[in-house]
């Protein structure tokens, strides 16, 4: 672990000065290595000792890390340290401790010569500094988490990501250090420590404590333990001691981060639970996807430059938390009088209980949450009214229609002439209504002028009588009730809720519907589309969704072209059928991952790479290969 002097962490105090140089009992250092002039001792690991030092050559200050003498006589020591060395050298991220040099394999003493940075640990500047509110600690989350992601892209996998292993520069630029117990995914030659518990404890993952090898997925979990320690200032597992510790990590038993920190907005406290999933399986399922949801809960602060915010925090500390604070006050309060108008009422009392922890005197709080209990109240008493209501009218309905006998109708009197019409018009009798047409009975004569004989007198059929249909008020249980779809895509997506677009490349979306049956797609172009039947309600649980990335195809190059091809230890095909149908990679579960190719064939030298490779991509692997 490379530090200052100030920033030697109090458990790293006591090696350094058992090893420090004319200390009894240890072998006094040498005074150059190579090129390099070695000043003072700054650290101490497990494997090795840093020193800051001066390159004599480039006259510039360095740190070397030395790896310890009795490791170095192991050839498996050497072999290990030598792959650290090759792994990070392979790293250029501005976040990430830079290499200069390497010792080499066939060096009698095994270092690493690394950029020396002048600063404190994070988990230092926590103490001595902090952050102030759990959006701006999120901001360092997002850094290291970038970090990570770029490690990943090649294959290197952290395994040790805490507080201790981050340095926080002069200058407010944060690096990820110790990538020294780093697994390289290497199919070749993979160098893992079956059965040996590397890393710290609290930051673990299940899978790492019950001797599974690690991947992408354990380095999100400890960036998900980090994340919660930066935001509510404690650790989700602590214990009493280190066995406590690991079964409260493999029973996946942490308090929510609002019960300890009432100021962590809800977005972040989902991403949290995503990402300390005691199944793999279920955890996020890279540090890619763990930024883009740190991303979009800075977002909802009004943090959209995560680099930018931090940089100016790191200028001033105290300055930047106050105005991020009366900004956070304004935005949460007209965030929640925007819920109100629009009668989100657990939206606005989870904005309202916020603001409050931010700003306990706030004034504006009180009257919001009394505005809240008073819309419930309404509600309450307008649904009560629809409700007696729809009852009274349908009542009143079936008292005022409900079918019953008519009396007949008195035929007019005998004596009532009709006026004389321009063309003469048969006169019926009413009949009763009662009785519907008389069936074998003749007709009474009317009082009426005579009938031509050529047109005999009919009775007309009479037309079923029609009574007319009172509408009773819709009651309000039948009336369309606003309903809430609260949705985590990963990775992001485009939204369709019922054919319609409702939002575009997004990771979360909150949206109001009708209660009742939806369907909804999610789009991605790297993923296969998500299409289901949902059932929304008032106010329901979140709907998570991870999209199946899409597979990549793989195409090899190679001199000769009838070379075979081998993806990941299973044969394929030859190189030049993979350029007519290229061959297929699943992603499994993330949208990138490392491929093995191997391309041989009898007389040439086989050609082994990693192939980075990502979903719905097509790539092609360039094998020229050499003569034995």
């Amino acid at each position: 672990m490379l530090q200052t002097p100030s920033g030697v962490p109090a458990a790293h105090e006591e090696n350094r000065s058992a090893l420090a140089p004319g200390s009894a009992g240890a072998a006094r250092p040498p005074e150059t290595v190579d090129r390099y002039q070695l000043l003072e001792q700054v650290g101490s690991g497990g494997m090795a000792q840093v020193y800051r030092a001066r390159d004599t050559l480039l006259d510039r200050e360095v740190a070397v890390k030395l790896l310890h003498p009795h490791l170095a006589s192991r050839e498996d020591s050497r072999r290990r340290f030598s792959r650290e060395a090759r792994a990070v050298a392979k790293l250029r991220h501005p976040n990430i401790l830079e290499i200069y040099d390497f010792s080499g394999d066939a060096s009698g003493m095994a270092f690493i010569v690394t950029e020396f940075i002048r600063g404190v640990t994070l988990e230092r500047f926590v103490e001595e500094t902090g952050f102030g509110a759990p959006s701006i600690a999120a901001l360092a989350a997002h850094q290291v988490t970038a970090a990570v992601e770029h490690a990943h892209g090649l294959g290197i996998v952290h395994r040790d990501i805490k507080p201790g292993n981050v340095m926080v520069r002069e200058d407010g630029v944060m690096k990820l250090m110790d990538f020294g117990i780093a697994r390289i995914v290497d199919q070749g030659d993979r160098m893992t420590m079956t059965g040996a518990l590397v890393g710290s404890p609290a930051y673990m993952a299940p899978e790492i404590i019950e001797g599974k090898e690690a991947d992408a997925r354990s380095d999100v979990f400890s960036l998900g333990t980090l994340l919660y320690w930066l935001v509510t200032g404690v650790l989700p597992f602590a214990a009493a001691n280190t066995t406590a510790v690991l079964k409260r990590i493999l029973d996946g038993s942490y308090e929510d981060p609002r019960a300890v920190a009432p100021e962590v907005p809800d977005a972040l406290c989902a991403l949290l639970q995503d990402a300390l999933q005691r199944d793999p399986a279920s955890r996020l399922a890279s540090a890619g996807e763990l930024r883009l949801r740190l991303e979009a809960s800075l977002a909802e602060d009004g943090l959209l430059r995560p680099a930018e915010e931090l940089a100016r925090f790191f200028a001033d500390p105290p300055g930047y938390r106050a105005a991020f604070r009366a900004a956070l006050v304004a935005r949460l309060e007209n965030q929640a009088r925007e819920s109100l108008r629009a009668r989100r009422t657990a939206k606005a009392l989870g904005l309202v209980s916020r603001l409050v922890a931010v700003d306990p005197d706030n004034p504006e709080a009180a009257r919001l949450l009394a505005s809240v209990r008073s819309g419930k109240r309404r509600r309450r008493a307008v649904q009560t009214a629809l409700a007696v209501a729809a009852v009274a009218a349908g009542a009143w309905a079936i008292a005022r229609f409900r079918p019953r006998a008519l009396a007949p109708r008195a035929p007019p009197p005998a004596t009532a002439t009709l006026a004389q019409p321009s063309h003469p018009a048969a006169v019926v009798a009413p009949v009763p209504v009662s009785e519907g047409p008389p069936a074998n009975k003749t007709l009474p004569a009317a009082s009426s002028p005579s009938l031509p004989s050529r047109a005999p007198v009919h009775p007309l059929p009479r037309p079923a009588l029609a009574f007319p249909r009172a509408r009773a008020p819709i009651p309000a249980s039948a009336a369309p009730l606003p309903g809430r779809l609260r949705l985590f895509v990963q990775p992001y997506a485009d939204v369709f809720v019922d054919g319609q677009r409702r939002a575009s490349g997004v990771p979360t979306l909150d949206l109001e519907l009708t209660r009742g049956p939806h369907t909804l797609r999610l789009v991605h172009p790297d993923c296969d589309p998500w299409e289901r039947r949902i059932d929304v309600a008032a106010d329901g649980d979140p709907l998570r969704v991870r999209l199946v990335p899409k597979p990549a195809w793989l195409s090899i190059r190679a001199t000769p072209p009838d070379a075979d091809v081998m993806v990941d230890g299973v044969f394929e095909q030859t190189a030049r059928d993979s350029i007519a149908r290229p061959i297929r990679v699943p992603m499994n579960a993330g949208p990138t991952r490392t491929v093995t190719v191997r391309v041989f064939t009898p007389g040439y030298r086989d050609l082994v790479r990693e192939v980075p490779v990502r979903a719905n991509a097509q790539i092609v692997v360039e094998a020229p290969l050499t003569r034995r």
